[in-house]
């Protein structure tokens, strides 16, 4: 039982991501995670008498390093402040990162692939007032509307 609906999963993997665990499991032939705090096992006669794993799922949740299951990656193009890009440089801070160009100031230009925007929002938060979505546009209109939106608290 999920958030107080029964739900037949088939059972991937179990996911440590940011201090909370998660089930990687498939319902409805859709990979997704199901948070463990909300869970209640149910012991209960269901359909699954047997379950096999499908070798592309597994790969698919051995290889990502997010719970955001489902939903096709989006590229998103980010501006960093050349007071910030050593740290860049250093290490991938962004999912998936890829440095696209130095500018002439010492900025950059960074790629990052995401599943979903929740993996990325929360990092852009920590790094204002140095980093800016460049592409694609609406999701930086999110941030600043959240901004506003804070600021007006």
């Amino acid at each position: 039982v999920y958030k107080g609906e029964p739900r037949l999963v088939q059972p991937y993997r179990l996911i440590h991501h940011h201090g909370s665990w998660y089930l990687a499991a498939v319902r409805k032939d859709q990979l997704r995670t199901y948070r463990i705090s909300h869970i209640k096992l149910t012991h209960s006669l269901h359909e699954y008498s047997q379950f096999v794993p499908d070798p592309n799922i597994v790969k698919l949740v051995e290889e990502d390093d997010s719970i955001w299951f489902g939903q096709k990656k989006q590229e998103i193009i980010l501006s960093i402040d050349s007071h910030v890009a050593f740290y860049f440089k250093q290490r991938s801070i962004l999912p998936e990162q890829l440095i696209v160009k130095e500018l002439g100031d010492g900025g950059l230009l960074v790629s990052s692939r995401i599943n979903h925007d929740m993996q990325l929002l929360p990092l852009i938060r920590f790094w204002i007032p140095h980093i800016k979505i460049v592409n694609p546009e609406r999701l930086q209109a999110e941030v600043e509307k959240g901004l506003r939106e804070y600021l007006d608290l």
